[in-house]
């Protein structure tokens, strides 16, 4: 009875003073006056809050992730190429050269060299993991810059089976994921 005569009350006060519209029906003077219309109001803001900063959290999300990927370019750049295909020594040589770098440190030392360098390259001199280790020992370029053949070429199966002795002989075996 109470939101008959509040309708009433407006169409007269509509012909009245023109503040409200004659379009003015029941439901719009209900949600006037209905608390459950302001929180649908208050949820809808919410859910579209709750959109915008998920938008705002995806676009973060691609431009860190498209940092990151020109920032792993640009490392990239620095590190060493693969090696140029070319022929590779056999294996029987590939093993003496290792035999030779690792004998003054003892057998056990050339066992495990002949052990690791199997696992790490498979006796292949010029071995590339695309992470950017290198040789038969698959040295990273900065463990390599800072050994004494760092001036060489990792891909020297001599150089490297010399730099992994020496490895070896300063830092012990934990240096390699193969053991």
């Amino acid at each position: 009875m109470f939101v008959a005569s509040l309708v009433a009350g407006a169409y007269a006060l509509s012909a009245q003073t023109q503040h409200i519209q004659p379009s003015f029906t029941v439901s719009a003077a209900m949600a006037a006056f209905d608390p459950r219309a302001e929180i649908a109001q208050d949820r809808a803001a919410t859910q579209e809050a709750v959109i915008e900063r998920a938008r705002a959290d995806r676009a973060a999300a691609i431009k860190t992730a498209a940092d990151a990927a020109a920032s792993a370019s640009a490392n990239a750049v620095g590190a060493p190429p693969p090696p140029p295909p070319v022929s590779t020594p056999d294996h029987a040589a590939v093993q003496a050269i290792i035999q030779a770098a690792f004998a003054p440190q003892g057998p056990d030392a050339v066992s495990w060299a002949l052990r690791v360098s199997a696992c790490e390259s498979g006796y292949n001199p010029n071995s590339y993991n695309p992470a950017g280790y290198m040789g038969l020992f698959q040295f990273a370029p900065s463990t390599w810059a800072h050994t004494p053949y760092g001036s060489s070429s990792p891909y020297d199966a001599t150089a490297n089976a010399n730099a992994a002795a020496w490895l070896y002989q300063h830092s012990g075996p934990n240096q390699w994921g193969c053991k």
